[in-house]
């Protein structure tokens, strides 16, 4: 008994003639045909405004904004930073979630933030 393998190959058309040259005396040629052309999904990174490494990150980014002065920010300050930045403006929500959760940053409510220790003036 003999076995009998079925070989699929996809070859360049430059290489085809060497395929078919070769010995295929005990082969049977089944079919020939044009592939279409597949892209192959690669993994992509993001990139913001063509970059993808921004330079800083967004926990930096916010640390140094809240204390660029010793006065609250709101979100929208803070979001519109990020987006000058090349960050995306909703990137804002979870860092200051993450700064607060550490006590690196305080939130004062009414959507404004400052570094930990501010006292509004009353």
């Amino acid at each position: 008994m003999s076995l009998t393998i079925e070989v699929i190959l996809h070859v360049p058309v430059d290489k085809l003639s060497g395929v078919l040259n070769s010995d295929l005396t005990s082969s049977l040629i089944r079919s020939v045909r044009q592939l279409e052309e597949v892209q192959l999904k690669t993994r992509t990174h993001r990139f913001v405004n063509g970059v993808r490494n921004k330079g800083i990150s967004g926990r930096d980014l916010a640390l140094q904004v809240l204390g660029s002065a010793k006065r609250p920010f709101s979100y929208k300050e803070l979001a519109e930073t990020f987006q000058a930045k090349g960050f995306a403006p909703n990137s804002v929500s979870p860092v200051l979630s993450i700064l607060v959760a550490e006590k690196k940053a305080q939130a004062l409510g009414a959507g404004l933030y400052a570094m930990p220790g501010f006292k509004p003036k009353k």
